[in-house]
């Protein structure tokens, strides 16, 4: 492996990680603005976004489980909260 390899590819996982920060911030302004325009479904001629409102969910805590054997199912339940998001769905070829 050579080291300008290792250096373009930590150069680009730097701008992945820095897009996906972005990305992320845009996503949670449409997810805001489609909760306060009360819409489920956004589309235009470059995307189709889908709203998914936020949840309460039971997860099973393998951590729990790992350390306490001999517990009951149920006492290894707990609830997460699982954050409103949005799917971005790219029409097109618009490069």
């Amino acid at each position: 492996m050579t080291k300008y390899k290792t250096q373009m590819l930590k150069k680009l996982q730097l701008q992945v990680e820095e897009l996906e920060q972005r990305i992320n911030k845009y996503k949670q302004e449409i997810i805001q603005e489609m909760e306060e325009c009360g819409l489920n479904v956004y589309e235009d001629s470059n995307i189709r976004a889908v709203y998914i409102d936020g949840y309460t969910r039971i997860k099973l805590d393998m951590d729990k489980i790992k350390n306490q054997y001999s517990e009951v199912y149920n006492d290894c339940l707990r609830e997460a909260l699982v954050k409103p998001q949005v799917r971005i769905e790219i029409k097109g070829d618009n490069r």
